[in-house]
């Protein structure tokens, strides 16, 4: 018995850091998992070892951006597993630049990927949650929605919208019986976190300085979004939706001053 019982989830950038931990939990919480990926051979490893462990997984390679690929992506879930519970929106393109710098591109696979992939799979998604008699949308957003750094524009601006747009769908879904909540996560630790501190001059003082921003004394891991991501994903949160939680390690909550202006 789990948390998510014979629900249906589709876990969208579900083949590595956060996504992959969120599909295997839900698959622990004896949930069934579409693993929506780009990167076929990250997103069949995760169904991979969810089929091992003994839960059910399918993997569904689609480019979000794509509305009629992402309808197919729906269809395909439907027709395995005969209905759908849950969507987290956790696909992320992540570009670097200032207001000024940051080129068109940029900004527009921004918008595509970090806002309009994940409006359009609510929105395909939600008629089969309302079908299911409700369900849950999860977004995912960095801690860059609250507040944010040097270079990290286009990211930080597509992701905070985000937070309106979940609060939008709470609204217009809620009648529906579909919940839609935003979970914010703070440092993880994963490939792309290791990088840049492996590229700093001294990794290890900037981890301490990484360390020294968390009052739990420990940076978090994907584990811990997964939790609360299953957590949100299921009937114990039942009255819970427009939310936007944060899972940081008290992060937030610290005054820093962190750069040379």
């Amino acid at each position: 018995m789990g948390r998510l019982d014979d629900k249906v989830t589709v876990v969208t950038g579900g083949g590595s850091s956060v996504g992959r931990a969120i599909a295997l939990k839900a698959a622990q919480e004896n949930g069934r998992v579409v693993v929506a990926d780009k990167d076929e051979d990250a997103g069949h490893a995760v169904v991979e070892a969810i089929l091992e462990a003994g839960g059910e997984a399918t993997f569904a390679p689609v480019d979000l951006t794509d509305e009629a690929a992402v309808q197919a992506m729906v269809g395909d879930a439907i027709l395995a597993y005969g209905s759908l519970h849950g969507l987290v929106n956790g696909m992320s393109y992540r570009a670097q630049g200032d207001a000024l710098t940051t080129s068109r591109k940029d900004w527009e696979d921004s918008v595509a990927y970090n806002l309009e992939a994940a409006w359009i799979c609510a929105r395909t998604c939600a008629p089969f949650l309302k079908a299911a008699g409700g369900g849950s949308i999860v977004h995912i957003a960095p801690t860059h929605v609250l507040r944010t750094m040097p270079r990290a524009f286009p990211y930080a601006v597509t992701k905070g919208a985000l937070l309106a747009m979940s609060r939008s769908m709470a609204i217009d879904f809620g009648p529906q019986g579909i919940r839609s909540n935003v979970l914010v996560t703070g440092y993880i630790q994963s490939d792309h976190t290791e990088r840049r501190l492996s590229e700093s001059a001294d990794p290890e003082a900037s981890f301490r300085r990484v360390l020294s921003m968390h009052p739990l004394g420990r940076t978090g891991t994907p584990e811990d979004i997964a939790h609360v991501a299953c957590f949100l994903l299921s009937s114990d949160a039942a009255f819970v939706s427009g939310a936007t939680i944060v899972v940081d390690g008290g992060r937030s909550a610290v005054i820093q001053d962190l750069h040379d202006w």
